[in-house]
């Protein structure tokens, strides 16, 4: 709130505290490809376009969550960076909003997999009975 111009979601390389960081603490804030990964995840919003983005919105970044599944380790979350030529920025409440439903929400979605997508998550992908 108020609607902006979007933004991008970028993965984070470096571990950071929520309580200590500051645009100072940061090096006057964070620098795409060196605070993060040179490639976006996403973007909300179109660039250099007066679309405005308020409300819910919806994100694709399965590719960031497999990624993460893969290497535990490398999950330092995302920064929201403004879309270049953007005439507005996205402001959100803070997770400390006085009304719950003003706060931040991530929520993920997994599909529910049939039998076979379950087998082939958990590893097993050929089921054999042998006879003696």
């Amino acid at each position: 709130t108020p609607p902006g111009s979007g933004f991008r979601l970028v993965r984070m390389t470096a571990d950071w505290a929520e309580d200590t960081a500051t645009w100072n603490s940061l090096i006057n804030g964070v620098e795409l490809g060196i605070d993060t990964l040179a490639t976006i995840d996403a973007i909300v919003g179109a660039p250099g376009t007066t679309e405005p983005v308020n409300g819910v919105v919806s994100v694709d970044v399965t590719a960031a969550l497999r990624a993460w599944q893969l290497d535990p380790t490398s999950n330092f979350g995302w920064v929201l960076l403004p879309i270049e030529g953007g005439f507005n920025g996205t402001r959100f409440w803070s997770s400390e909003a006085a009304l719950e439903a003003n706060r931040p929400q991530l929520r993920v979605e997994i599909p529910t997999p049939g039998v076979a997508s379950a087998l082939a998550l958990a590893g097993i992908t050929t089921l054999r009975r042998r006879r003696r």
